[in-house]
């Protein structure tokens, strides 16, 4: 029997059902649309089909977008129209493959020929994304008129193609890729079309994802138990994915050593283990009188230097345990490298017995008891950026996403800031850039349909007022807290701010200094807005779960500010010293 006409009647919108098919069984779960011509197929394929979606001005912003899905477990992909459309997913795409993050782009594009002809909107889009994709796929126009058979073949052949590279959107390999899909006129669909069910073709199975992981070795598992009996170890857990801080969380409460969470790891410590902050190792005292036997650092890179320059200098075995394949080790800490190709698995590697707590559980014990009140100094006085940092990540509910900025919010937020149950941490440290930032808190919302916070600085703010917008205009609950202090206040901490460089040259350059009021631009841009000039005014405005698009304004000054965290700084030597005095080392 015939296959109905309406199957094979347009190869064009039959072939967008196929891709967007294949990358629905590859895992995708959320679509995030720029507007344009070349890429209706593939748009109206989404929409027929009832996918999730959202619609957004701007492609950088809507590659953000995805990155911010990403960094709370969802897959999504992008759909662009043809031409610089493409090039704008740069970034994102960068920051995706810094940190290993499942992210597709689906970008339309004309026929091979138009763009040998130099046809307008065209350029050579296979090669824009190639440098950070893990693989890009560049799909052929369908024949114009084929047969029902031939419709069926090529179709088998696009999901076995998509199926090929969406295998690193799972599993230790996982990261950006690129489906360039080329699609010639007529680009709509013809009436009473059906879309082609997104069961049919091959699907992508799971265990393909992770056929290449080998499993750790007898003599490796062994090596690792021992180095877990010592009395004396240290966790350190760096970055990690979303699906990895339960099974992190419930490992390092199981094995019992102290640790230090970077606020990156999502991780929320018991109150039961030996916490030990990274505003304490900025001491003297504590880095000259801890000295861990055996360290285990889980995941990612840290947010600042200080453990690291610390462990370095104790000469400490460290012994990292990371998944993924990009190496996470710049200052080459690692005396032994475990890759899984999941955490998960962390808690088959435990010692049967486990050791009695050494005096460095003491130590840290007698440290963090010096700073329990730490807060209460960090609150006092004028409203200053360590206390946003504290009042934001502090304010957050079970349930709430926190979207930390580059610079100084990461950094104040991992010093004076202790995480919630329930609370997801997200930052883009892959490539750090400032860029993106109010756009990946958006696509986290979006997403997840969990309410956001966005923490960023006012240069940061500025470079993504299109994210600013697009949070608008979605109507989205993303609270954006933004600390406006003229400029770049990060670099006032940086050697260049106290060596021979001239002061002026310094704040031209380094400081890039604005005299913009940021609340009047929130409001033109349709969110709501206020300013926050004390404790207890942040506090108030923080009282609620984000509830719809808004920014709070916080203005400081960066050389009250320098001078604030060097306060902090000599307070928290003072305590230390104090608690750690006569303690054996």
């Amino acid at each position: 029997m015939a296959p109905p006409e309406s199957l094979v009647a347009s190869p064009t919108t039959r072939h967008a059902d196929v891709v967007t098919g294949a990358l629905v069984r590859a895992g995708v779960g959320h679509w995030f649309i720029a507007p344009g011509s070349r890429s209706t197929p593939l748009v109206l394929s989404v929409a027929r089909r009832g996918l999730a979606h959202d619609v957004l001005i701007d492609e950088r912003v809507a590659g953000f977008c995805a990155v911010g899905a990403a960094r709370v477990g969802v897959v999504a992909a992008i759909i662009t129209t043809s031409g610089t459309a493409v090039a704008n997913l740069l970034p994102a795409c960068c920051e995706a493959d810094a940190d290993e993050l499942p992210w597709v782009a689906c970008t339309a594009d004309r026929p091979q020929r138009d763009v040998e002809l130099g046809a307008n909107q065209t350029l050579g889009q296979q090669a824009l994304l190639a440098g950070p994709c893990r693989q890009v796929l560049d799909l052929d126009v369908p024949a114009p008129d084929p047969g029902a058979d031939a419709a069926r073949e090529t179709e088998l052949e696009t999901n076995e193609a998509i199926g090929a590279v969406a295998l690193h959107l799972h599993g230790p390999g996982r990261g950006p890729i690129h489906v360039n899909v080329r699609l010639d006129k007529p680009l709509e669909p013809p009436a009473g079309w059906q879309t082609l069910p997104v069961t049919s073709g091959v699907a992508l199975k799971p265990s393909d994802a992770d056929a290449d992981v080998d499993d750790v070795d007898d003599d490796t598992a062994g090596a690792i138990r021992a180095a877990l009996s010592m009395a004396n170890g240290l966790v350190v857990c760096g970055s990690l994915a979303a699906a990895e801080r339960g099974p992190v969380q419930v490992f390092i409460e199981e094995l019992g050593w102290p640790v230090i969470a970077d606020v990156t790891s999502g991780v929320v410590v018991s109150t039961a283990l030996p916490r030990l902050s990274t505003v304490a190792l900025r001491a003297a005292a504590v880095r000259e009188a801890l000295a861990p036997q055996q360290v285990l650092w889980l995941g990612g890179l840290l947010t600042e230097d200080t453990v690291a320059q610390w462990l370095r200098q104790r000469c400490v075995p460290v012994l990292q345990v990371q998944s993924g394949r990009r190496r996470r080790d710049p200052f080459e800490l690692a005396t032994q490298t475990v890759v899984l190709s999941s955490l998960s698995s962390l808690a088959t590697l435990l010692p049967t017995a486990r050791p009695v707590a050494g005096t460095l559980s003491q130590q840290v014990h007698r440290v963090m008891a010096a700073l329990s009140t730490l807060s209460d100094v960090v609150l006092a006085g004028p409203l200053s950026e360590p206390a946003v940092a504290k009042l934001v990540v502090s304010s957050a509910r079970a349930g709430d996403v926190v979207f930390l900025g580059n610079s100084m919010p990461v950094r104040d937020a991992d010093r004076f800031a202790v995480v919630g149950p329930g609370v997801t941490i997200i930052s883009n440290r892959g490539v750090s850039g400032i860029d993106g930032c109010v756009a990946t808190g958006l696509g986290a919302a979006l997403a997840s349909g969990r309410p956001v916070t966005v923490f960023l600085g006012d240069l940061a703010f500025l470079h993504d007022l299109s994210g600013v917008t697009a949070v608008a205009q979605a109507n989205a609950a993303v609270r954006i807290v933004v600390v406006n202090n003229g400029g770049g206040g990060i670099f006032s901490f940086l050697p260049v701010a106290g060596g021979g460089v001239d002061a002026a040259q310094v704040e031209r350059y380094f400081g890039t200094p604005h005299s913009l009021a940021l609340s009047p631009i929130a409001r033109a841009l349709g969110l709501h807005q206020r300013i926050c000039d004390d404790v207890d005014s942040l506090r108030l405005a923080l009282a609620d779960s984000p509830q719809r698009p808004e920014v709070i304004e916080v203005c400081t000054n960066r050389i009250d500010n320098t001078r604030r965290h060097r306060l902090l700084d000599d307070e928290v030597d003072r305590r230390c010293a104090a608690a750690l005095a006569g303690m054996p080392s």
